[in-house]
């Protein structure tokens, strides 16, 4: 009887711990697919940065500067953008890169350091870009901020913001320094593709929505079905 009772005990117990030890450990996959996507779409944003000519310099963007000494020795340094645009290059000071894409940028700071150091061959790229916040307010659920970059426009934002009920075809932005709003159909950019009414957001911007007066929704059999 006692050696039925252990025996069952054992079993018990033998149950209990693989139990703990399957529901105990949570799933190592699970966020994998998340941090992978993350991953990819920051590589992506790199890789769209460096190709073309008008990403604009933005706070918070990393690049790697290699250049050669005269003594021949190669030289790399890190240079970050600080959030007034300031680019800080040690003996050679500070620029300001407000307004500038990062293509002008290069050719200034290669120049300089070409100009100063013979033979220096130098070379700025980007090792990573700069992320900010813009804050969407009006005619939506809650205002909300929206992550973005150096090459987000104006419709990007409006995508991630879900605004149902806003129109299209007058949407403001005030942008730091700015004592009025510039206003802007981004309708006109989304069917006709004018650029100039999709402008690129900017750090410390604020997207103001205005209610639609009315909203209409084409179905069925037409050429293009939309709202």
């Amino acid at each position: 009887m006692k050696k039925a009772l252990l025996s069952l005990a054992l079993a018990i117990f033998a149950a209990f711990t693989a139990f703990s030890q399957a529901t105990a450990a949570p799933p190592q996959t699970a966020t994998r697919p998340a941090a992978a996507s993350a991953d990819q779409a920051s590589a992506e944003r790199l890789q769209i940065a460096m190709s073309s000519i008008e990403y604009p310099v933005t706070p918070s963007d990393v690049y790697i500067l290699n250049y050669r000494q005269s003594t021949g020795e190669n030289q790399t340094r890190t240079v970050l953008v600080a959030s007034d645009y300031s680019i800080d290059l040690g003996i050679f000071g500070k620029i300001d890169a407000t307004k500038m894409t990062f293509v002008d940028l290069k050719k200034r700071v290669e120049a300089l350091y070409a100009e100063s150091y013979a033979r220096s061959y130098p070379s700025l790229t980007i090792q990573s870009v700069g992320a900010f916040r813009v804050n969407v307010t009006g005619e939506i659920a809650r205002a909300k901020y929206i992550t973005a970059w150096g090459l987000m426009r104006l419709s990007d934002v409006l995508a991630l913001a879900e605004t149902p009920n806003a129109s299209m075809r007058d949407v403001s932005i005030r942008s730091r320094g700015m004592t009025a709003d510039v206003h802007y159909d981004v309708l006109k950019a989304i069917r006709l593709g004018v650029v100039a009414q999709d402008p690129l957001v900017r750090p410390s911007d604020t997207v103001t929505l205005y209610p639609a007066g009315r909203i209409i929704r084409l179905s069925g059999e037409v050429r293009e079905t939309g709202t």
